[in-house]
């Protein structure tokens, strides 16, 4: 059977909580999974009331006038009465309340398994989006080297037009997906608090940086190797002190001087 849930025991979300304390905050706050539980327990309790008989029935009638009886006036009567189900139907009644109440438990251990897969999910998610904005961002503040240096070397007459085009043409892209990034975040954040039974505003923990077991997207290796190939087709002077970006599990990566 679903164990009841301790709320008072489970501290508040803070900026230091960990992955398990929101896992376990979830599992006694989230409004679905305790609903689930109480219609469980609800239907728990219905097993020995179906086992039980009939609650049995007291009357009691005043009458307006005496009622002549064999054995005298009668002013008022009080009654008591039992019934007695059929043979067989008070154990049928109770193995379907059984079964509803293990239906009742399954699908609260559904739920639950349901529960923190949505709240692993959205932390990690909520985990990929933090690194990728960071990382992206620091490609971007790359390219705006690499464009000024274009810039320069045009403004001297030693490179060319197209090199600036393209190196804003690609910091536009860029800009553009730290936007796209940082708008992913509110409704991961949202998904998550629902699940934590939270306001869609509240304050949430930064996931820490780590590995990921997010799959590398082709979009960004087609990104990363253009970059690269503006770095390469950089003039040796301009070139020096930037190095070939990579792609890593969590997005993109820079290989940068310290």
């Amino acid at each position: 059977m679903p164990p009841a849930p301790e709320v008072t025991e489970i501290p508040p979300v803070g900026t230091d909580s960990s992955l398990e304390d929101l896992v376990q905050y979830a599992l006694v706050r989230n409004p679905g999974l305790l609903a689930a539980f109480e219609r469980w327990r609800a239907a728990a309790e219905r097993v020995p009331q179906a086992e039980a008989l009939p609650a049995p029935r007291l009357t009691l009638a005043d009458y307006l006038a005496e009622v002549e009886t064999r054995v005298g006036p009668m002013r008022a009567r009080i009654g008591l009465a039992q019934p007695f189900p059929w043979f067989g139907k008070r154990g049928a009644a109770a193995s379907a309340a059984e079964h509803l109440a293990r239906a009742a438990g399954s699908e609260v251990d559904a739920q639950r398994l349901a529960l923190v897969s949505r709240v692993r999910k959205a932390w990690y998610e909520l985990g990929w989006l933090g690194q990728a904005i960071e990382i992206t961002e620091r490609h971007r503040e790359l390219l705006l080297r690499w464009e000024d240096v274009a810039r320069s070397q045009f403004e001297s007459g030693r490179g060319s037009l197209a090199d600036v085009i393209r190196a804003q043409v690609e910091l536009g892209k860029l800009e553009n997906r730290v936007q796209a990034l940082r708008d992913l975040r509110r409704p991961t954040a949202a998904r998550l608090n629902a699940a934590l039974g939270r306001e869609a505003d509240a304050v949430l923990p930064t996931p820490p940086a780590g590995p990921s077991d997010v799959d590398e997207l082709d979009g960004d290796a087609l990104r990363v190797e253009r970059i690269n190939q503006l770095i390469r087709a950089l003039p040796e002077p301009a070139r020096h002190g930037l190095r070939p970006l990579r792609v890593i599990r969590t997005g993109l990566a820079s290989e940068v001087p310290a």
